[in-house]
């Protein structure tokens, strides 16, 4: 397994070209398949993808934890750059969703 943090509020040491955000988003791959776990606050974590040479377009599915901005505020960039990875949401993120 390994995952990859997208965004995250601060920087690891020696990290060029990434940007930190509010929020979190991880890509997990395991066993061939790739998951992207939130999304951060903004696009910022599509940013890090790319400046990591990540391509969210080949992610398989994308799990947002809760209905907070700072975990599915980047779902429209997401969705942008992904049209056929599902999304899965707990039952308790169905609540209205406000930035």
């Amino acid at each position: 397994m390994k995952i990859t943090t997208l965004i995250e509020n601060t920087l690891a040491g020696g990290a060029v070209g990434l940007k930190p955000g509010h929020g979190i988003s991880l890509l997990i791959e395991h066993r061939g398949k790739r998951i992207l776990f939130d999304t951060g606050s903004s696009n910022r974590f599509a940013l890090n993808a790319e400046a990591l040479g990540i391509d969210l377009g080949r992610v398989d599915v994308a799990v947002i934890s809760h209905a907070h901005f700072d975990h599915a505020g980047g779902l429209a960039r997401f969705f942008e750059m992904n049209s056929t990875a599902p999304v899965l949401l707990l039952t308790a993120t169905r609540q209205e969703f406000h930035r």
